[in-house]
């Protein structure tokens, strides 16, 4: 009675994908395909703010929009912020 060898890992705990060899091109992408999916899911929840307009298609692009504009506007915001709280403080007469 032979007992088939059995693999190392069980098949569940492979990775679901081959990984992708290291590029540049990805690394700086990568901000923008994150913030891409933010403003995918965040979507529809931001688009409930736009009840009035009729459609859930049209909602959901201003939702992601918005989301879009949200995300630049904070991140503008805290570099601002940044900026201005490490300024010169010498005054100028």
């Amino acid at each position: 009675m032979s007992q088939e060898q059995q693999p190392f890992l069980p098949e569940y705990y492979k990775p679901s994908r081959a990984k992708r060899s290291f590029s540049v091109w990805r690394m700086v992408t990568a901000p923008v395909r994150w913030g891409h999916q933010a403003a995918r899911t965040a979507a529809p929840f931001i688009g409930m703010l736009f009840f009035f307009i009729p459609g859930a298609r049209n909602r959901f692009g201003l939702g992601y929009v918005y989301a879009w504009f949200l995300m630049i506007f904070f991140i503008a915001a805290v570099a601002t912020s940044l900026v201005l709280s490490t300024g010169s403080t010498h005054q100028h007469p």
